[in-house]
């Protein structure tokens, strides 16, 4: 008697096949009957008389192999021939199988959980049930019986049904099945031609698209999210400089001769504050243009699992591209459909099937609007999901996976879509040196945040505002602390939110702040804005390989004690330099080991010694 194991299909009636002529056993008699078919025939008794067949593949036979120990199986074996994601096709010996497959999203599928069956043979049921009547009969459904079966009864039942409907065969009436349910198999059951090309298409709506996107991106990351509610922007009247450098080079009507602009400036300086007033800005003219100029957005951040990485980037970037530009969701939507597993493959596939293919389906996009792409803190992404033998330290992989977005950002950018990009950064030496390579020349705006405007004005008018609201309106005071912000942005905001407290006077404690070293403030030990500012400082140490960072303390130590004047008139290289020779140190090694803390150090500092008692360092809360 032939049975279904795991193994696939075995038999030891020789003459027992699956084509023209098909022997089967008959649960009425027990006895094996031939009966000619079609090189299309299917499996079992055909043109019996009944109106339906039901049949069950039993219990899987182990037979050495536990069919739960292969992993999030998705193709069923049978014999040397496999059916999956392709369909099937070939020979299995002597048994030739050629049959269509049940369609699980069709409108016809609707379908309980079984109960599982434990039989060894394919029993050919001649009996026709009423509804309700067979084991495999859900109630209520009103000739509709059988469709997609719930993960959960996939995992506990242990049975394998062939569904039939009928059609004419020879003349003659005979089941037509089609594979409805593969209990125990944890993997997707795919559906498509069993001998032709691979139909995965899921029969749902474009909101279901939209939900199966969701699902799988990082909603966190976009500029308007919940989780970074209220998003940082800034103070009215500051950072104008460059907000409007980003919106003239910018052109929803013309686009920029270079597509990326690159906004680069060291920690605290408000750039993602300029991100989002950028997004808000473009957001403002969706009623009077009556479309989006907002394309996308990202929002990297270094403490969420979420937005750390690249994983969910490209998907990210697509759900918001398919709501954003109507005219590509369609192609999107046949995109997922044709391969729904496209949303756990490599970033690039991604990339290709999702953004670049659908652009390229348009045909002439020249008199498309441009639309803005924005991404937020490229430095703040320091996480590969990808897979190690070792546990990863602390941004192991930063360098490689922030080096990997600006390549697909490249790869983009290189099509003539009515795309810009808009990237903001700390000057990591690793993304200054890719964004000035030979690939990305010509592609590039640079800007300076550190240069552009003026940091100074722009620190003195928050000031000044944000203590006028707290009713602290000594002048000397307020010098005071413009001084010490020196065009620190996020250093003079993070003082207001120090003093900003229901439960202290303001005036009293901003007089503490500036009186008292931050070592003797007994303030600051519990301060939450102060906490803050001091743990993005630690993360930036942190980030750093733990292989240089004797060297690097050695070297940040040396620094600060040749402020008094050691170092007047070089640059942070040169004095480095000179210091690798004064200890013995390998030449060029003092500068590798402070590669990773360019976002808190001036690496050029000619004309910034006047402001800045340390000299090398971006503010002195960094040594404080």
């Amino acid at each position: 008697m032939p049975y279904l194991s795991a193994h696939g299909y075995h038999g030891h009636h020789h003459t027992s096949h699956f084509g023209e002529d098909t022997t089967y056993l008959d649960s009425s008699s027990g006895h094996f009957s031939t009966y000619g078919l079609t090189t299309e025939g299917t499996i079992g008794g055909q043109a019996y008389g009944g109106t339906n067949s039901t049949y069950h593949g039993g219990e899987y036979y182990h037979d050495g192999l536990n069919a739960e120990t292969s992993s999030s199986l998705s193709q069923v074996p049978l014999g040397p021939s496999v059916m999956g994601p392709a369909g099937f096709s070939g020979n299995i010996g002597i048994h030739d199988l050629e049959m269509p497959v049940y369609n699980p999203y069709s409108a016809a599928a609707r379908c309980q959980p079984t109960a599982g069956v434990a039989t060894t043979a394919i029993l050919a049921s001649q009996n026709t049930p009423t509804q309700g009547s067979d084991p495999f009969e859900p109630q209520g459904h009103s000739g509709l019986p059988y469709g997609p079966t719930s993960h959960s009864s996939l995992q506990s039942s242990r049975s394998m049904c062939f569904r039939t409907q009928h059609r004419i065969v020879n003349h003659r009436s005979a089941p037509y099945p089609t594979v409805f349910r593969q209990e125990r198999n944890r993997g997707q059951i795919y559906n498509g031609n069993i001998s032709g090309g691979v139909l995965n298409n899921f029969n749902i709506s474009s909101g279901d698209v939209l939900q199966y996107m969701k699902e799988h991106a990082a909603t966190g990351a976009m500029h308007d999210s919940d989780e970074r509610f209220p998003p940082p922007l800034c103070h009215p009247g500051t950072r104008e400089a460059v907000i409007y450098r980003v919106l003239d080079w910018y052109g929803y009507q013309k686009r920029p001769g270079k597509p990326i602009m690159w906004v680069y400036a060291p920690a605290g300086y408000g750039k993602t504050a300029v991100a989002g007033t950028v997004s808000a800005k473009l957001e403002e003219k969706l009623i009077e243009l009556n479309f989006n100029l907002l394309g996308a957005t990202f929002f990297f951040w270094r403490t969420s699992a979420e937005r750390n990485s690249p994983a969910r980037f490209i998907i990210t970037l697509t759900y918001q591209l398919f709501v954003s530009v109507p005219e590509l969701a369609p192609h999107i939507e046949n995109a997922i459909k044709r391969d729904p597993m496209i949303l756990s493959k490599a970033l690039e596939v991604q990339l290709k099937k999702l953004i670049i293919g659908p652009f390229k389906a348009l045909g002439d996009t020249k008199h498309m609007p441009n639309r803005l792409i924005i991404i937020d803190g490229l430095d703040e992404c320091i996480n590969s999901d990808q897979e190690s033998r070792v546990e990863k330290r602390y941004a192991e992989d930063q360098e490689r996976v922030q080096i990997r977005i600006l390549d697909l950002i490249h790869t983009l950018a290189s099509h003539s879509f009515p795309l810009s990009f808009l990237v903001l950064s700390r000057p990591e030496a690793w993304i200054k040196q890719h964004m000035e390579s030979r690939k990305f020349e010509g592609l590039v705006e640079f800007v300076d945040l550190y240069k552009v405007g003026d940091n100074m004005n722009d620190v003195e008018k928050f000031v000044r505002e944000e203590l006028s609201r707290l009713g602290v309106d000594d002048k000397d005071l307020v010098d005071r602390l413009v001084r010490r912000a020196g065009g620190h942005m996020l250093y003079a905001s993070t003082v207001i939110r120090h003093i900003d407290d229901p439960y202290c006077n303001p005036r009293n404690r901003l007089q503490s702040l500036l009186t008292n070293s931050s070592s003797s403030n007994h303030d600051l030990t519990h301060s939450t804005p102060f906490s803050s500012l001091y743990e993005l400082y630690r993360q930036i140490i942190q980030s750093c390989p733990e292989g240089n960072s004797k060297t690097m303390i050695e070297v940040l130590g040396e620094l600060l004690h040749g402020k008094s004047g050691f170092f007047t008139g070089l640059s942070l290289d040169g004095a480095v330099t000179i210091l690798d020779g004064l200890t013995g140190r390998e030449p060029g090694s003092g500068m590798r080991a402070l590669r990773g803390l360019h976002s808190v150090l001036h690496l050029d500092n000619a004309g910034i010694r006047s402001l800045l008692d340390d000299l090398f360092f971006i503010h002195h809360s960094w040594t404080s």
